[in-house]
This record gives C-alpha cells, sequence and structure tokens, in this order.
C-alpha cells in the first residue's frame, strides 16, 4: 500500500509543477506575501486547478 502513496504523492507534484508552469508561476523562491497581487491570484487559482475540480466559480 506504501507504493500506492508514493505513486499519488509523485502524480501531485508533477501536477503542482504543470500548473505553476502553464500559470507562469513556476520558480519563484518567495514567500507569499511578497508576491504581488497579481502573482497572490494565480497561486489561488493554481491551488484550486491542482485539486481538479469539476468546475470553478471565479
Amino acid at each position: 500500500m506504501a507504493r500506492l502513496d508514493d505513486l499519488q504523492a509523485w502524480d501531485m507534484e508533477v501536477r503542482i509543477s504543470e500548473t505553476l508552469q502553464k500559470l507562469r508561476i513556476a520558480g519563484m523562491d518567495r514567500k507569499v506575501s511578497e508576491l504581488s497581487g497579481g502573482q497572490k491570484k494565480r497561486l489561488a487559482l493554481a491551488k484550486v486547478l491542482v485539486q481538479e475540480p469539476d468546475f470553478i466559480i471565479l
């Protein structure tokens, strides 16, 4: 069963990386408090998209 958990963790890391690249916020090594308003909004959207919701209300 541990193997399944490892695969799920790897899948989540891949989804996070892809989502951050799509929203052009990958590679940022700053605290959230140091991000601009627009970057914070993109980060909030990324957090939702990683969970793969059926729909998003903006």
